[in-house]
Parts: structure tokens; sequence; C-alpha cells
């Protein structure tokens, strides 16, 4: 989990001097040249030598961050870090970049000489990433294995909400991480802090410098939530100053805003009372989606439904309306706050309890109560209370049943704004992927053997499917590259495809087959039918230092029964196992059984919990290293 700890003030004389620099730029030491692997990570592609940034803060005037960073390549793969782009927030000009410069850092192979070749002010472009977020684009020139690249830049920023933070890890080891804030004396600025080394090292202490040194690498892994939620991190926050008065004396300044504040605000913004408010189009509408006999369940149920079909969204994230409730209706697309609040509106026109909630998606990072930002947040979904329990809706995905919200909305809290007053409210993973296929397959002539595939998607599993059947031109051939995968050749002769468009049913899929050739030898090996993501083991490294992240639970399911040509009988079937996780968090079951002239094997993995803490990693390599196993079982079969 995300572990911040909060420091207090900090005030620092603006003027206070920086001890000599050691990281003077283009002076490159002897040990810097000579390094050729990192002793935290043999297989680091490059490292970063150092990191070193300063924060200069005096309230009325722009601040300045200033960063200079240095990189070894060590490997091929490490010549991606040549190209660099480091963005800013442009809206309303409240940062710009300034000061910037680059130069490569190379050893003449002839003459042993130091060979340093700068970035030309014209390669350095500024590029448009939306409309509130522009970046400064360039390549280090002549980069090779064993370049030392550096670079250094300022950002002037106008925002005095939103300090600069500081990440001491990143994506390769870092050797040296160092940030420096110089604050005006007077500022009420809160350090917090993300990561056990900063709290141990300076959770007592009262500094203006942080160091960390030998910093292992935090790069995405398998099946992995956004690392920038577990790296060690600094944040700073000014929440107000200190003024003197000659009539009052020194007074203190408070300029965050509460969370309620924050709530008030939001109603108060453009478009947003439209969707509070019942209006005069929602009655008749609700005559035509309701009845009075429905319950509050069938009447949630019912709208949901209808906001999903009638509204499209438009890919686009916030937690701002674009336009009125009224207009969004008539226009029939929006983002997914548009969306969300016509949702959260007819079902309050209804008489069910919802409201919105803002929310901090799983690739945006975890959200936090200690500061009241609403930047934070860039999604809005709704919360329904029925019988004092609280369900989750978003309409923005057309394929998602009703009680089921995509993952990245999972994301452990979110800020409700109801119409008036606010909360937290914790968001649970609800839902799970459910995947069951059988297979029937008949022996009874090994020149021509037939087989019918039944697979039933659920939930989670059906989602995505779903979505890629209705927009495949030729569904039978999206079933045979993408769901009928067999480990033998057989000819598909039909498909029928059910509840397709039923969301509140499992999407079902049967296919068969003929034309299948056995070998009619007097021995036939028989193996298990399906392909799983998890064939193969995902987990390949040797340790883990990000928790285990599914999204949500998981159950797959591969059941293969054989029937046995004439003559023939089983001679081997394969050894039943069972893995069981601690505290019932997972199962993986191998099961065979011969009666009479059939044969079944039935492999299945359930994942009842969704999050695995590093501590688990080695019970979670060897759950999957069993899972992978599982699908080579094989019957022996031989002619009597």
């Amino acid at each position: 989990m995300k572990h911040i700890f909060l420091l207090g003030i900090i005030s620092f004389c603006i003027s206070a001097s920086l001890s000599a620099n050691p990281y003077r730029w283009g002076k490159v030491s002897d040990t810097e040249l000579k390094l050729t692997i990192s002793n935290l990570d043999t297989s680091a592609s490059a490292v970063v030598l150092f990191d070193v940034g300063t924060l200069r803060f005096e309230y009325g005037s722009k601040i300045f961050f200033t960063r200079h960073r240095r990189i070894k390549i060590l490997k091929k793969d490490g010549l991606s870090y040549a190209d660099i782009q480091i963005p800013y927030y442009k809206k309303n000009d409240f940062e710009e970049i300034s000061f910037i410069k680059a130069e490569t850092i190379n050893v003449d192979s002839a003459s042993g000489k130091i060979v340093s070749q700068k970035v030309d002010s014209k390669d350095f472009f500024t590029i448009d990433i939306n409309d509130r977020w522009s970046a400064k684009r360039f390549t280090f020139p002549n980069v090779k294995v064993g370049s030392i690249i550096e670079y250094s830049y300022t950002v002037i920023s106008r925002s005095y909400l939103s300090l600069q933070n500081w990440a001491f890890q990143c994506e390769v080891p870092t050797l040296h991480s160092e940030f420096t804030a110089l604050i005006q004396e007077g500022l009420d600025v809160q350090v917090f802090y993300q990561g056990v080394l900063l709290r141990n090292k300076y959770e007592t202490e009262q500094t203006k410098t942080w160091e960390l040194d030998n910093m292992p690498a935090v790069a995405p892994e398998p099946y992995s939530p956004d690392e920038k939620d577990y790296i060690e991190n600094i944040t700073f926050q000014l929440r107000g100053f200190y003024k003197s008065d000659p009539m009052k004396g020194v007074e203190y300044v408070n300029i965050l805003d509460t969370w309620d504040k924050l709530a008030t605000d939001f109603r108060e913004t453009d478009h947003v009372p439209s969707y509070y408010a019942t209006k005069s189009f929602t009655e008749p509408l609700l005559a035509t989606i309701i009845t009075d006999k429905d319950s509050d369940v069938e009447k949630t149920r019912k709208i949901f439904y209808y906001v999903e079909s009638h509204l499209r969204w438009n890919k686009r994230l916030g937690i701002y309306p674009t336009a009125s409730s009224k207009q969004v209706l008539d226009a029939g697309v929006g983002n997914c706050a548009d969306i969300n609040l016509f949702l959260s509106l007819l079902l309050r026109s209804a008489g069910i309890a919802a409201d919105p909630v803002l929310i901090s998606t799983k690739s945006n990072g975890l959200p936090t109560k200690v500061y009241p930002l609403l930047t934070q947040f860039n999604k809005l979904i709704v919360v329904v209370n029925l019988y004092g329990k609280n369900y989750f809706m978003d309409a923005t995905g057309a394929d998602y049943p009703y009680g089921i919200i995509p993952a990245e909305d999972m994301n452990n809290l979110g800020f409700k704004i109801g119409s008036s007053s606010s909360d937290w409210v914790s968001i649970p993973v609800v839902g799970a992927s459910k995947l069951d296929c059988y297979y029937s397959v008949d022996l009874s002539d090994l020149a021509k053997v037939k087989l019918t595939a039944q697979y039933s998607f659920s939930q989670f599993a059906a989602v995505g499917l779903r979505t890629a059947l209705k927009n495949a031109s030729d569904k039978e051939e999206y079933v045979k590259e993408h769901i009928a995968l067999l480990n033998h050749v057989f000819n598909l002769d039909s498909i029928s495809i059910k509840n397709l468009d039923d969301l509140n049913l499992p999407l079902s899929i049967r296919c068969y087959f003929s034309g299948g050739d056995y070998d009619s030898s007097n021995i036939i090996l028989l193996r298990t039918m399906g392909q799983s993501t998890f064939d193969k083991n995902p987990f390949t490294s040797k340790s883990r230092t990000l928790p285990v992240d599914f999204d949500y639970p998981i159950e797959e399911s591969y059941t293969t029964t054989f029937t046995l040509p004439s003559g023939y009988a089983v001679d081997g079937l394969p050894i039943n196992e069972a893995y069981q996780l601690p505290d019932k968090m997972g199962v993986a079951r191998l099961a065979s059984s011969s009666v009479g002239n059939t044969v079944t094997i039935r492999r299945t993995m359930s994942l009842t919990s969704s999050l695995f803490p590093p501590s688990d990693y080695d019970l979670i390599v060897k759950y999957f290293d069993l899972v992978s196993h599982f699908k080579t079982a094989t019957v022996v079969v031989k002619k009597r």
C-alpha cells in the first residue's frame, strides 16, 4: 500500500547558502567512466549516476525547480534513455521550461580523451501532449554503450498549491538522488514522505536537503500496480503563510481549502448544478424506463442499462461535465463526468440514493486524503446506496454488466460529493474473471476424430470479448483466431454464440470440429485441451519489489473428456494434485479419472484474492509453476 508520512512545517530562509556542489556540469570521474555494470542490478541496461534537484520558493514570486541528471549507458537496451521528454503544465501559462541543456560524453577509443558533444539549441523541440500539457523533447547525439549522458533544466511555475515533488527511484538503479528545498521563511509548507527509507532517515529530522544512495530500480513488472505509488518519494504542500500586521501583529493566512469547501466549489462549477436538481425532462423519460412496480434494485438496473446504451462515451476522462444534463441527453455523447453525472441525476429522480464520486484511476495513482486537492482525481463515477450498502457504477463501458465497474476504477478510495455533504468512501474489488471450458473429444474413429468445445465467459472475462465480437466483421473468423485455439489440428465446422447482447448472462460460445487425425499406433498420448494466459508462468524474476495485482479474482477451468476407440484402454493417468495458497487466497487443482471407455482431465485455478504483497511472491511463483505444469498433464492409452 501507499505510505505517506507527514513532517510538519518547514520554513527556511531563501538566502541560505548551499554547500559546494560536487556535481559539476561535464566533470566526470574515472569511476563513472570505468563503470560497466551496476552492482545493484547486474542486468540493468543503464544506471543513474546522480539526480539532483533544487526547489526555490518565495511567496508572491514564481517558483523555480532545477534538475541536473547524469546517466551511464551500460547495455544496448539502454540506448532508449537517449530520448528525453520533459512534460510541463502549459494551460494558463502555469509552467514553462528554461535553461535547458544536454550533452553526450564519450571516451575517444584512439586518444583516450574525453569527448563531449552538446545537443544544439535547434534540436530541442516543444510538443503538445493535450490541451493542458506540453513537453520538451530531444535526443542525445552519438550515444552508444559506455556513453554518459547528462541534462539539466529549470521549470518556472506559478502554481503554489501543486509544488514539485521528487522521486528518488526510477526504472533503472540510482546511485545518488538528492533534493533541496529553499523555502522562504514564514511559509507553512508540509512535507509528505512516501517510502520506508525516507521515513526512517528523516521523520524526526528537520532539514532542507534529502539524500538517498544506491536505490534499486522500480520498473513495471507483470501484473503490477502503478510503480509511482511504491517508490521513495517526497511531496510538498503549501498550507498558508504568516504575515505581519502593524495593528494585529503576526497573523496566519490559510490558503488551503477544506474537503467540504472543495465539494461546495465543485457543486457550483459550470454545468454541475444541472445534474443535482430534478429537471422537467426526467419524469417523462423515467416513465419510459421504469415502472412503479419495480423494486429499487430493478429501477437501478434499468436506469443503468438505459444510460450505458443511450449515451456514448467519447473516451475522455475528467471530473467536470462539458455540458448541461439536457444538452448531454440531446447530444447522446459526453465525457465520463457527463455520462455518470447524468446517471446519478436519473437515479435520484427515481428516488434512489445516488451521488457522484471523484476517483483517481489505477494508472493515475492512488489518491490521498492528506491534502485537499481535486487535481489528484481524473474520473467521476457513481455510488448508489441500496438497503444500507454501497454499490459503485460506471456507465461509460458499453459492455459492462450491472454491478461491475472497470478495474481501473477500483483504486481503493473515492471522494463522494452529495447534494449537501461530502465524504470519503472505500471502493472494494467487486466481480471476477470467470472462464469455463469443456471439450468432448470422440476418438471412436481415429482417422475422423470429432470435437465439441463449449466456452462460458462471465463478468470481466466477458467484457472485452463481447466488445471485440460486436466489432468483428467476421465473428466466426474472430472465434477461430482468438478463442478456438487447440493443441491438435481440427477443422472448424460451425460456431454458435449465445447471450452476446444480454450482459446479465454468461457469454456462451460452442464450436464443432471434425477432421482430427490421431496416430493409431499402439500408444496414444492424450492431453488436456484449451489455452490459458497462464499456460506459461508470467513471473520469471527471482525477486519482486512491487505487489502482484491481478485487478480482480480469477477463476478458470478446463475439462476435457475423451471417448476412447474400441480396443484401447488407459495405461496411465496423471497424478491428482492440488496446491492452496495461505488464507484460502487461491487454489490450483489437477484431477483425472477413467470410467469405462471415457477419460476426463480437469485443471482449474482460482484466485479469490486479487492483490498479493511482495512477501508472497515466492508463493505466487510456485502457484503458477504448477498451473503451467498442469497444462502438460498426459493420459497414456494403449491397445489391448
